[in-house]
């Protein structure tokens, strides 16, 4: 008792010297990762960092080296469905259920603009082109976007589930739900079909991927098989098929074009449950990773730069894996939830977490990680000096409190 009253003393004194009142004891519960289901996941093109967006209306930022969270994007009122870099690398790109598209400032985590959609979409498909003058968003109205200004080019009312632009960005591919599903291309200058590809195609946001060169585009089927398409000549050059395939949702090519990576069944038959590299050329299965018996699900894809690794994301797990030897490298964080103690500076540009088990962290105003405070196990209270110079806190483990 006589070590809380001196404590509670001694911080008065230093917020308030000379004056009596009792401060407000906040809580925080702080996340790593995701807390809710991973919808899309992408790759910087220089593969140091990963982006990540997920049901728990944010975007996070990662290092692909420690698998640290370098920075959340928070602004979307409804879960995110995906997510991209601009081809610059300096801004993102994300569509959400809120029915808005945002570009956001990658160095600051500022939304910059955003774009209505004028609909609230429960499965919103994006593509940014890789030129960079192009985003394009799908529900049940297509929207054209000028990428640097923001205004609404071209608009097609008619529902499409998938887009992706082809590596030159003269195609803009999208699967329309209609009589029958198919695939339309269209040139994103004009907004006009250039030609109509008769496939039954899945619903999946990532059922279409262009391969490197442009002259193949994979297709995922209502029928649960992978249709390559020629794009110049409008006929299947080959199917990929299997007795075990259930519900696909993604499908992506190696960086040479050489390997198609498919995901079977994520969350579904889990006794079937798998990730399939397969042969281009010939359609052979190069190596089958079973993913059966893992909490872990692959409902999108991305590989990495180098065509070393790939990365799988869904639920909350976000993982990379080696092309090579088809093992699992590194699984990212995931939600930790433990209560904390919270301080905020004077000039609200640090952040002081006393966590529970953890001793305490200095994060700056978005969150980032500054450095870790050692000198106990948790904190129950703490403060800043009223110059910001100074940290005091009560030690759970400890009879003295610890100064920084």
């Amino acid at each position: 008792m006589c070590r809380k009253l001196f404590l509670m003393a001694l911080l008065l004194l230093l917020q308030f010297p000379g004056r009596s009142q009792t401060p407000p004891r906040p809580a925080l519960v702080i996340q790593g990762g995701h807390n809710a289901t991973i919808n899309s996941v992408a790759v910087s093109a220089d593969g140091n960092t990963l982006l990540t967006a997920s049901d728990d209306q944010t975007l996070k930022l990662w290092d692909a080296v420690t698998g640290r969270v370098i920075r959340n994007f928070m602004g979307h009122q409804g879960n995110v469905y995906g997510a991209r870099f601009s081809p610059d690398g300096k801004t993102l790109v994300s569509v959400a259920s809120d029915g808005t598209v945002k570009i956001w400032d990658l160095a600051t985590g500022q939304a910059l603009r955003s774009l209505l959609t004028g609909e609230t979409v429960s499965n919103g498909a994006l593509a940014v082109s890789p030129d960079g003058k192009f985003i394009a968003s799908a529900q049940e109205t297509l929207r054209l976007w000028d990428a640097a200004s923001g205004q609404l080019r071209h608009t097609v009312k008619q529902t499409m589930l998938a887009l992706a632009f082809s590596p030159d960005s003269q195609l803009l591919a999208a699967v329309v739900f209609a009589d029958k599903r198919l695939v339309q291309l269209r040139n994103p200058n004009t907004g006009v079909v250039v030609r109509e590809l008769p496939a039954d195609a899945g619903y999946s946001q990532q059922s279409l991927s262009f391969s490197p060169d442009g002259r193949l585009l994979a297709v995922v089927t209502s029928h649960d098989t992978v249709d390559l398409w020629d794009v110049a000549q409008g006929n299947v050059v080959r199917s990929f098929g299997d007795e075990s395939y259930l519900d696909i949702p993604a499908v992506a090519f190696s960086p040479d074009g050489r390997l198609l990576l498919i995901s079977n069944a994520p969350g579904r038959a889990t006794i079937r449950r798998s990730l399939d590299l397969c042969d281009v050329n010939t359609g052979a299965l190069v190596r089958r990773i079973d993913t059966s018996q893992s909490e872990m699900q692959a409902n999108a894809l991305s590989f990495h730069p180098n065509g070393k690794t790939f990365l799988t994301a869904g639920f909350t797990y976000l993982s990379q894996w080696d092309v090579a030897g088809g093992t699992l490298l590194h699984t990212f964080e995931r939600p930790q939830e433990k209560k904390v103690t919270l301080a905020l500076s004077p000039q609200s540009q640090l952040v002081m977490l006393g966590i529970e088990g953890n001793g305490a962290q200095l994060w700056d105003a978005n969150f980032a990680l500054q450095t870790e405070l050692a000198g106990g196990d948790g904190f129950s209270y703490a403060i800043f000096s009223p110059d910001g110079q100074m940290v005091v806190a009560d030690n759970t483990s400890n009879p003295y409190p610890a100064f920084w």
